[in-house]
């Protein structure tokens, strides 16, 4: 899709080759000659990816032996992230997660220009701004957000499968340990206001829309 680029910008517009590329790539690394080679490569990678511990660890090997904790820097930058737009802050710094990474992990990563992002995780830049105790306290209120949000998907949606739908999505971010804090926050607040919005305004008419097709 990128052609052959390492870059993150899609090229390839063609779905059908597309899809025939991708029929070459499955012929090839699921045959049955690599089949148990590939399937144990890829089985290792999805536990790595899964568990996601592995940054944080390089990160306590880093933090404070060679860097000091933030003390709140990381946190109080990704709520200003949140509360700064970019219409109105055309100047706001993207987020370069593989900058982050690196720094706090001391392993260089590839970043934007080599069409990677490797995140930190919300876990461990809770670690490097608190330490190995108080880094349960963001994290705490992390989850009484996600949960908070559950909730009042479900009671103050248009009506119950409404709200079931609403609250469906949260799981996503529950599990959040890959994503940096900025982008966690980011997609839940966006997330809220789009429910609110479409709970208020929409969702009825198109419930009633939907009835009468019934």
């Amino acid at each position: 899709m990128t052609g052959g680029e390492r870059t993150q910008l899609i090229v390839k517009q063609d779905n059908l080759d597309n899809i025939q590329k991708f029929y070459e790539i499955v012929q090839r690394d699921f045959s049955s000659e690599k089949f148990n080679e590939n399937f144990l490569i890829g089985l290792e990678n999805l536990v790595y990816r899964v568990s996601y511990v592995e940054f944080l660890a390089l990160s306590m090997k880093q933090v404070p032996t060679y860097l000091p904790h933030e003390n709140g820097t990381l946190l109080i930058s990704a709520i200003e992230h949140i509360l700064k737009p970019r219409i109105l802050f055309p100047d706001k710094k993207p987020i370069y997660d593989s900058e982050l990474t690196s720094k706090y992990t001391g392993v260089q990563f590839s970043g934007a220009e080599q069409g990677a992002s490797f995140s930190l995780g919300t876990v461990a830049e809770s670690y490097v701004d608190f330490g190995k105790y108080y880094m349960f306290i963001p994290i705490f209120f992390f989850g009484l957000w996600i949960g908070w949000m559950y909730k009042y998907f479900i009671v103050n949606g248009y009506n119950i499968i409404w709200g079931m739908c609403y609250s469906a999505p949260i799981f996503q971010f529950a599990w959040s340990f890959p994503v940096p804090t900025a982008k966690f926050f980011g997609w839940s607040v966006t997330y809220f206001i789009g429910f609110w919005f479409l709970n208020k305004y929409i969702i009825k008419h198109l419930d009633n829309w939907l009835l009468k097709k019934v």
